[in-house]
């Protein structure tokens, strides 16, 4: 790739010509792309962890877990590449510093409660009012939790990197509209695009003239959509004595999302560049949106399971 200069606005790439073709020169023209694994990243990780269960009468039984975490990385990759869909791949390899910021799986806030309880028994001489009622069992699990970082982006290679991973990053506007750039609750426009603005100081003329500059949004400055999931279950269980003391035939009832609720997740990819690569603003429908979610729809499963 082609290396940067560390200036007192920030890392600036060569210089690009009248056209806006990068005319700057990679490391070394005689060789393609070179994989290579550096053991270099800075990372933090710290967290207060609350873990708390009860079992009360009546056969009820509940749980709550909370963590509060806060990750901080210059970059969250463990093999060549990124494992992440909110990641930017490709991160230089110099000034790591710059890049700091959340780890790509940093999650601030989670807390799961969960509770199962056996239905009181029916105490009748009818046999068959017993077997139709007793063994029942009804749980849940409540899940909520923050959301995933990720990056506002300009798309192509702005910067002339000339490397298999490019990427630039906007300015953000320092407005009291923009102290928060997304719509919490607003899929169909997610990110604010109008609170961010080309890097350069000529970006008015396309394509600039100036020597490229990488944005100051920051890597993983921005906070995806949180989720929320509700999963129950109602089973029977019917000991068959005749057989063996243990051997029980359980059928059960899984409600996965029972809310339905849609849970999606940060843009990715093409939903958060704001901008082309020539720096002007991206007119594509998907700009700004949520495509995909991180969790199914409600799905509902009858099982019959056999347990001695």
């Amino acid at each position: 790739m082609v290396l940067p200069t560390l200036t007192a606005q920030g890392l600036v790439w060569p210089n690009r010509s009248a056209t806006g073709t990068a005319i700057g020169t990679k490391v070394n023209e005689s060789v393609g792309q070179i994989n290579a694994l550096v053991w270099q990243a800075s990372t933090s990780y710290n967290a207060l962890n609350v873990k708390v269960t009860r079992r009360m009468q009546h056969g009820f039984l509940a749980g709550l877990a909370y963590t509060w975490s806060k990750s901080l990385d210059t970059g969250s990759s463990s093999v060549i590449g990124g494992q992440f869909a909110n990641s930017i791949n490709g991160l230089p390899l110099q000034f790591q510093n710059l890049f700091r910021g959340r780890s790509d799986f940093d999650v601030a806030h989670t807390l799961i409660i969960n509770y199962l309880w056996e239905l009181p028994r029916l105490h009748s001489e009818n046999g068959i009012a017993r077997a139709l009622t007793n063994g029942w069992q009804w749980g849940g699990i409540l899940r909520a939790q923050s959301g995933l970082p990720f990056s506002v982006t300009i798309g192509g290679d702005s910067l002339g990197m000339k490397s298999q991973n490019t990427f630039n990053l906007p300015d953000r506007l320092n407005t009291p509209e923009c102290r928060n750039p997304v719509n919490p609750g607003n899929p169909d426009h997610y990110i604010k695009v109008e609170c961010f603005v080309a890097p350069n100081p000529g970006s008015a003329r396309v394509p600039p003239t100036e020597a490229p500059r990488l944005g100051n949004a920051g890597r993983n400055s921005f906070t995806g959509p949180g989720l929320v999931n509700v999963d129950m279950s109602l089973n029977k269980s019917n000991y068959i004595r005749s057989i063996s003391e243990t051997f029980n035939v359980q059928f059960r009832v899984d409600v996965f999302n029972v809310l339905n609720h849609p849970n999606f997740r940060p843009p990715t990819g093409a939903a958060g560049q704001v901008f082309n690569a020539s720096y002007v603003p991206n007119s594509s429908a998907v700009v700004g949106r949520l495509t995909s979610t991180s969790t199914t729809s409600r799905q509902i499963q009858l099982a019959v399971k056999f347990i001695w």
